[in-house]
């Protein structure tokens, strides 16, 4: 399987997330369930190939949520019918509409290492170059936490379109992690923009 990918997007009421797809037809393959959740509206925002496709799946799909009240949390899993044990992968999107700053909580519970050996991917968008915004790691900590970074740049010839920042995320002992991703403006001060991350390593 490759990376789970969670996108947090600009903007006060909607978060993008992005999970890799199973191809169609293979027996025993996971799929996603997203819980019916009241204040936040789940829609199928389309696919696009998988970066890196292997023999599981061939592509990613995008999902947007839309908070429609204060504050929700929304939980998905990935789950596989020949697995009785329960979700391979558990999440959990919590939401909360502020009049200035936006904040993005994300919980996940992953194995030490990644689920086949591949992180939890944040992405964010990245303009540093042409806006003079950048994200910066805070609060890092956990039991064996690593995380590393790269930046994609966009498939355009248009100057000054964002590109994507990733933050690759694994431990290497089981337990609790969580770290703090802030936007911070050219000038400084306040971040504009935050994703609060909190994942539990399991064996």
């Amino acid at each position: 399987m490759e990376n789970v990918i969670l996108y947090s997007s600009a903007g006060l009421s909607e978060l993008m997330v992005a999970v890799p797809e199973p191809k169609a037809g293979l027996l025993g393959s996971y799929s996603w369930q997203w819980k019916e959740t009241p204040g936040i509206r789940v829609e199928n925002a389309g696919s696009f190939p998988a970066p890196n496709p292997t023999a599981s799946f061939d592509h990613v799909t995008l999902y947007k949520l839309s908070l429609t009240t204060q504050a929700a949390v929304q939980e998905f899993n990935m789950v596989q019918p020949i697995t009785p044990m329960g979700p391979l992968v558990q999440g959990r999107a919590s939401m909360i509409a502020h009049p200035v700053s936006t904040t993005y909580f994300v919980h996940a519970t992953l194995p030490v290492g990644g689920v086949d050996k591949t992180p939890l991917c944040i992405a964010v968008p990245e303009n540093s170059g042409s806006t003079g915004y950048a994200w910066r790691i805070q609060d890092k900590s956990g039991s064996g936490l690593q995380i590393a970074t790269q930046t994609y740049s966009p498939q355009t010839s248009m100057v000054g379109t964002p590109g994507t920042q990733v933050f690759f995320c694994t431990a290497t002992e089981p337990g609790a992690n969580t770290f703090r991703l802030e936007l911070i403006g050219p000038s400084g001060g306040a971040p504009v923009s935050q994703v609060v991350v909190a994942f539990t390593a399991t064996k």
